[in-house]
């Protein structure tokens, strides 16, 4: 027994010293070669059984990759390596992460890999394009009014990446557009700017952008901004649609629709009382408000983003304060109205003489129920005078602009609230 153990000790010796002087011999003849260092996982571990029937070379075969790191290779096993990463990975036919490896030494030309005391070599076609591994922009949240414009700033990394073009791109070009990072806020709406590298994706980032609803700031004390347009309208020239006072419903100036109190939201035809927003009991079912509820307010009804709402007497009147305004009759694209500009930073917005409808009683409504227009701006604001009252039905505060001669007049006076007219969405900073 103890003749065969010192047999197989020699023969284990000679085994050693053999392989001792081979790998010195491919050590000498490989002088000029560097070496990359392959393991599985971590440096400590570098079992690569797991792959070796798919991928595995003999140290006599080659492997070689195209300009970006990868291959498809026999087996239908797809190689792909990442530089920056020292990372490699490899993926079957289905997309499938087979199983990945770390990098431990980098060569220009040559990558040295071992598994179970194995030597293979995988021959570069040229030397690895170095991949975009991160994109950072200077915001990833972005508020933009309508028609203005902000940079986005990108940062890469690495600093050597081989390609660094990036590819910017719009989830909805209603809302935002973005040429090479200059993102224009086109109407309201969100939409997510994204900006990746051109050299297969590897690294994206992304930016939320919201547009508000347009406004007009004109640095009036209050703080109050304007819509430039009416509601209903997409233009500042638009007459928009005619509202009745307490109700959000809108309706064009060619709509039939009988405009007159039998009609009206919050009147009782049977027993002829005003059924709410009323202070005289001989006129109606008492509860004494003046102002009008959010749900009956057609600006914030109609656009119940940012609190946008239906003006008050007193915005009215701080529009039209000489201290802080200059008005004007102008006419724009055939449409006479009320130019109003801030005399703080020289913004304006632009009220069209839209006029007013009105359907006598008795008479049939018609898309001819309409009057006034190009002649006089009459806007509802959303309160009335306690106990005013006009032609024998409570009435509701307007605004009313029109053109005397060369002089403008501006007067908050009552009407019915049953007439259709004309609603300015405001809003607070």
């Amino acid at each position: 027994m103890k003749k065969y153990i010192f047999v197989l000790a020699l023969v284990c010796a000679l085994c050693i010293q053999y392989a001792s002087a081979q790998s010195q011999n491919n050590n000498e003849n490989a002088s000029d070669i560097q070496y990359v260092y392959v393991g599985k996982g971590d440096a400590n571990y570098i079992d690569n059984s797991y792959v070796s029937g798919t991928w595995w070379c003999n140290t006599t075969d080659s492997l070689t990759l195209n300009q970006y790191g990868e291959t498809n290779y026999p087996g239908a096993v797809r190689f792909e390596y990442y530089p920056y990463q020292r990372r490699i990975l490899f993926i079957d036919v289905y997309d499938r992460l087979l199983t990945w490896m770390d990098v431990l030494k980098i060569s220009d030309g040559l990558m040295f890999t071992v598994t179970k005391g194995t030597q293979s070599i995988v021959t570069y076609s040229s030397v690895p394009t170095q991949l975009i591994t991160s994109i950072t922009l200077n915001k990833s949240d972005l508020d933009l009014k309508p028609s203005t414009t902000e940079q986005l700033i990108a940062t890469i990394k690495p600093d050597d990446a081989t390609n660094k073009t990036l590819v910017w791109s719009t989830s909805d070009e209603s809302v935002a557009t973005v040429i090479d990072g200059n993102v224009t806020a086109v109407a309201m709406g969100a939409a997510v700017i994204t900006c990746e590298s051109e050299d297969h994706g590897v690294s994206v980032a992304t930016c939320n952008v919201t547009v508000p609803r347009d406004y007009v700031d004109l640095e009036l004390p209050s703080g109050t901004l304007w819509s430039p347009c009416n509601l209903g309208a997409s233009k500042p020239e638009e007459n928009g649609l005619y509202y009745q006072w307490g109700d959000s419903r809108g309706h064009t100036a060619d709509e039939i629709f009988p405009f007159n109190k039998k009609n009206y939201k919050w009147y009782d035809n049977t027993k002829g009382l005003v059924t709410k927003y009323c202070t005289n009991g001989a006129w109606g079912i008492v509860d004494n408000k003046t102002v009008l509820d959010p749900e009956d307010d057609a600006a914030a009804v109609n656009w119940d983003d940012d609190n946008w709402h239906m003006p008050t007497t007193a915005q009215f009147e701080e529009l039209f304060n000489e201290q802080y305004s200059t008005v004007e009759w102008v006419t724009i694209n055939e449409v006479n109205g009320c130019k109003i500009t801030s005399k703080q930073n020289g913004n304006s917005i632009f009220l069209p003489a839209a006029g007013y409808r009105y359907t006598p009683w008795g008479i049939t409504p018609s898309s001819k129920d309409i009057d006034l227009v190009n002649s006089y701006c009459l806007y509802w604001t959303n309160n009335f005078e306690a106990g005013s009252i006009n032609q024998n039905f409570v009435s509701a505060t307007i605004l009313r602009v029109n053109l005397d001669i060369d002089e403008v007049n501006v007067s908050l006076e009552n009407n019915d609230r049953y007439c259709g007219m004309s609603v300015r969405p405001v809003r607070a900073k």
